[in-house]
């Protein structure tokens, strides 16, 4: 459990608001945990712990597969890729 006795205020475009909230909603919590879940996940967790990322990044990229372009030939099929329209 985490201390809970700093407050934070801070202004946020309305429509981030109401993406914040309808988040909020959908995942059955508050605001509050979801603001407080996405700072951990992107600074760290308490008592300065690395989060999964900083502890995984060295392998980010590392794994080979046919199935992904490779360096130069990524940008090549970004730029050929078009995202499916049906539905």
């Amino acid at each position: 459990m985490y201390d809970m006795s700093t407050l934070l205020s801070t202004r946020i475009p309305r429509h981030l608001m109401e993406r914040l909230k309808e988040r909020a909603r959908r995942d059955h919590t508050t605001p509050s945990r979801i603001v407080r879940d996405v700072l951990i996940r992107e600074l760290g967790a308490a008592g300065g712990q690395s989060t999964a990322l900083e502890r995984t990044k060295r392998h980010v990229g590392a794994v080979r597969s046919r199935q992904v372009p490779h360096a130069r030939d990524a940008r090549a099929a970004l730029d050929a890729w078009a995202p499916d329209r049906r539905g």
